[in-house]
């Protein structure tokens, strides 16, 4: 068995076929979660799980990129808390998500606004994950060498004293980041980038050195398709292939890493 703890079937690239999406993945044995950016994709997410009564379940949160219009290919939505805490009211929702800071191509003239309103947001969420004892899956991007975003969310976490429980999604950042997260009590979580034949080499060293009790696995679909299917929709039935070259990786068994990063993402949101 393998959980697929960062999928997006409630978004619109499997609007025609996600019931058939996710029951090839129930087939294959693999449980998903499905993870909002904003309200309607975070009400997408709950309605769909309700339509199972067991593997699929839901995040609800908002992205970073979409709390203020700076990225052509994002529409920005009001940040609406109290909204937000009617949906993690849901019995299909296991966690807060996914939120963060993404610090990437920011226009120059309004960076400073849109850090401070990220920042803002981001904290919201953290307070309502104390209030309902929920887990985070925090989005971090940055294009600076010094990492100013993944630096501010270990702040921010470490003003909470370890109360939150937090997973850093897609991670893409090398083996130096990893290890003050783990320091800290966080997760972390990979995606297919791990299986690339270039430009994964930092990826692959964290895969390789992290404890397994300590890593979750992720297709972040339809994004992020692993070896072979790059350039191809992605979906959660290929976190296999992602479990498969996390065993290689490490040079251990596919059964020890699915059995190992199940019970991980199990008690991790309580699933």
């Amino acid at each position: 068995m393998l959980i697929d703890t960062h999928a997006h079937v409630n978004f619109k690239a499997f609007a025609e076929d996600y019931n058939k999406v996710l029951d090839d993945a129930l087939k294959n044995n693999v449980w998903v979660i499905n993870v909002g950016s904003h309200l309607e994709t975070s009400q997408k997410a709950i309605d769909i799980a309700n339509e199972y009564k067991e593997g699929v379940y839901a995040l609800a949160g908002y992205h970073p990129a979409h709390v203020m219009n700076h990225l052509d290919d994002t529409r920005p939505e009001e940040f609406d808390i109290n909204k937000l805490e009617v949906m993690l009211k849901e019995e299909k929702v296991v966690g807060i998500g996914e939120t963060g800071l993404d610090f990437f191509r920011l226009p120059k003239d309004r960076e400073d606004e849109i850090m401070r309103k990220q920042k803002e947001v981001f904290q919201q969420h953290l307070d309502l994950a104390v209030k309902y004892n929920y887990p985070v899956t925090c989005h971090c991007r940055d294009e600076r060498e010094e990492g100013i975003a993944y630096r501010e969310i270990l702040e921010m976490l470490n003003d909470y004293n370890g109360k939150i429980k937090t997973v850093i999604h897609c991670f893409s950042e090398d083996w130096e980041i990893a290890k003050k997260y783990l320091e800290a009590g966080i997760m972390i979580s990979f995606t297919g980038i791990c299986t690339f034949n270039k430009k994964a080499e930092e990826v692959q060293e964290v895969v390789k050195n992290i404890p397994l009790d300590k890593m979750m696995l992720e297709t972040d679909c339809p994004y992020l398709s692993p070896e072979p299917f790059r350039g191809e929709r992605n979906e959660p039935k290929n976190v296999e292939h992602i479990a498969r070259k996390v065993a290689g990786i490490k040079g251990i068994s596919f059964e020890e890493v699915a059995e190992q990063t199940t019970k991980n993402a199990k008690e991790f949101f309580k699933i």
